[in-house]
C-alpha cells in the first residue's frame, strides 16, 4: 500500500517507500521513492532531522522489542500520545496510530523517551500483563548509551528537589557522590569542590552515563541520591528517598540492593556526626547496641557493661540514637510506636503480647528487615507489613491461614517461617497467595 516501508530481505532492510500501488497496466510491480530521495526531499523542506540516520542495528532491535509490548493500534496511540504530551509534541487527533518503527525513530532521536515510554507501561495495565517485555525494554535502555536513565518527569522532579538544597550548600552533592562512589574517578562537574544550582543537570547527566560496572546493582545516580538525602533535613531526606524507590521500582531493582545502599549512606553519615560531636561525658553511655525489653524489667541491655535502662520511659530518650539495631519487645506492651524513633532498627522481635492484634506501629520503622512474631494469639493483620521493607518474617506458633493471607501485598517479603498450621490447612494454597515468598514450615 502506498506510504508502506519497502523492505529488501538480502540486506534485511528499508530501502524505501512505497509511493504507488500496483496497477492494471503494471501487475505485481509498485513505484517506490528510494531512501536517498526521501532524505533529500526532507531536506529540503527542513525536517530532515525526523530521518533516523544513526547505526540501523539499535533501531531495528528497539523496534522488535516494542513490538511485543505495544501489541495493537489502541496500546501503540496511547503511548505515542503519552510521549507526545511528555515531549510537548503534536499527534494526530483521529483514531490512527503509528507503527513501532516510527515509535522506536522518536524514542532514539529523545534520549529521555524511552525511559518516559516504561514508566507509562508501568503504571499501567501493561505491567501485569508484559511485565518481560516490559523488563527488555528497560534493560535495553540501562544497556545502551542511546537513552537517559531517567523518564522526563523524573528529571524535573530530581532538578526540583535538588535545586534548593544545592542553593543552600554547593559542596553537598560532590561530598555525597565521593562518598557514595569512593573508588570511582567522578566526571566534572562533580570532580570539584562545588555543584551551584546552576550546574546540577550538568551533574545528572553526568552521574546517568558514569559507568560503574565493578559495582553492579543499584546506578550511580541513585546510590548518590541516596548520599545526599542521608545529609539532608527531614523533608528532604523524606522525599529523595519516595523518589528513590519509585525509580528503582519501575528499573526493576531489588529492593533488598537500594536498602543496603540506603543503610551505607545513614552509617556514613551517622559516622561524621559523631566525629565532629563534642566530647562526651566520661560516665557510663546510654547509646546501646543490642537491647531487650520486657513489661517487667523494662529496656536492658543483653551484652554485659555499658548501662542498663529498666522503664519503658526510658525507650523515649533513646529517640534518634543510630546504634540501636537489635531489639526484642516481650510482654503485653500496651504501645510499640516508640520503635520508630529508633532509625537503625534492623532486627525486632515480638513476644508473649497477649493485647497485640495489628502491626501498624512498625510502618515508620524503615529500616527493619528481620521480624519475629511469637506467642501473640490475638493478631489477625499483618498486612501492615507491605508498607515496610521487611524481608524475613518469622510467627508461632500455629497461626490461621487468612492471617497470613494479608501479606500477600508486602512486596518486599522473601522468607516466611511458620511454626505449624492448622490441620485442615493446605500449605500449597498459602505458596499460591504468596508466590514471591519462601515458606518454611516446622512443627
Amino acid at each position: 500500500m502506498s506510504g508502506a516501508p519497502a523492505w529488501w530481505a538480502v540486506d534485511g532492510s528499508v530501502v524505501g517507500i512505497i509511493v504507488a500501488p500496483p496497477s492494471d497496466a503494471f501487475a505485481g510491480r509498485s513505484w517506490i521513492a528510494d531512501t536517498q530521495s526521501v532524505r533529500a526531499e526532507f531536506e529540503r523542506h527542513g525536517i530532515g532531522g525526523w530521518l533516523w540516520s544513526g547505526d540501523e542495528e539499535p533501531l531495528i532491535e528497539l523496534t522488535r522489542r516494542l513490538s511485543s509490548l505495544l501489541y495493537d493500534d489502541l496500546t501503540r496511540r496511547a503511548a505515542a500520545r503519552n510521549l507526545a504530551a511528555q515531549f510537548n509534541v503534536a499527534h494526530p487527533d483521529d483514531d490512527s496510530a503509528p507503527g513501532c518503527a516510527e515509535l522506536a525513530v522518536f524514542i532514539m532521536m529523545e534520549q529521555r523517551a524511552l525511559a518516559t515510554l516504561t514508566q507509562w507501561a508501568a503504571a499501567g495495565e501493561l505491567k501485569g500483563h508484559f511485565e518481560e517485555s516490559l523488563r527488555q525494554l528497560i534493560d535495553l535502555g540501562r544497556s545502551s548509551g542511546s537513552h537517559r536513565l531517567l523518564a522526563l518527569s523524573e528529571h524535573r522532579r530530581l532538578l526540583a528537589q535538588l535545586s534548593p538544597l544545592a542553593d543552600k550548600d554547593p559542596t553537598l552533592l560532590p561530598r555525597a557522590a565521593r562518598s557514595a562512589l569512593p573508588h570511582t574517578l567522578l566526571p566534572p562537574p562533580l570532580s570539584g569542590d562545588e555543584v551551584p544550582d546552576r550546574a546540577l543537570d550538568a551533574a545528572v547527566q553526568a552521574l546517568e552515563d558514569l559507568d560503574i560496572s565493578s559495582l553492579p546493582g543499584v546506578p550511580a545516580l541513585l546510590r548518590v541520591v541516596e548520599g545526599v538525602a542521608a545529609r539532608s533535613d527531614a523533608q528532604s531526606r523524606e522525599s529523595l528517598r519516595e523518589w528513590n524507590d519509585q525509580v528503582s521500582r519501575r528499573l526493576g531493582l531489588p529492593y533488598s540492593a537500594l536498602a543496603e545502599r540506603r543503610a551505607d549512606a545513614d552509617a556514613q553519615q551517622n559516622a561524621m556526626a559523631r566525629s565532629q560531636a563534642p566530647a562526651r561525658d566520661p560516665r557510663p553511655s546510654r547509646r546501646l547496641r543490642v537491647y531487650t525489653w520486657d513489661a517487667d524489667s523494662g529496656l536492658t541491655e543483653t551484652e554485659a557493661g555499658v548501662a542498663e535502662v529498666t522503664t519503658p520511659a526510658a525507650l523515649a530518650a533513646l529517640e534518634g540514637d543510630a546504634d540501636v539495631h537489635e531489639l526484642a519487645c516481650r510482654g503485653s506492651l500496651p504501645d510499640l510506636r516508640p520503635l520508630k524513633a529508633l532509625p537503625a532498627l534492623r532486627t525486632l522481635a515480638i513476644e508473649d503480647n497477649t493485647t497485640l492484634e495489628d502491626l501498624d506501629a512498625l510502618v515508620g520503622c524503615e529500616r527493619l528487615r528481620s521480624l519475629r512474631v511469637h506467642r501473640c494469639p490475638r493478631v489477625t493483620d499483618l498486612a501492615a507489613l507491605a508498607r515496610t521493607g521487611v524481608v524475613f518474617l518469622e510467627v508461632s506458633p500455629s497461626i490461621n491461614v487468612r492471617v497470613l493471607e494479608t501479606l500477600a501485598p508486602a512486596r518486599w517479603l522473601r522468607v516466611l517461617r511458620v511454626g505449624g498450621l492448622p490441620a485442615d490447612a493446605d500449605p500449597a494454597d498459602l505458596s499460591a497467595k504468596l508466590p514471591q515468598v519462601s515458606i518454611e514450615i516446622w512443627d
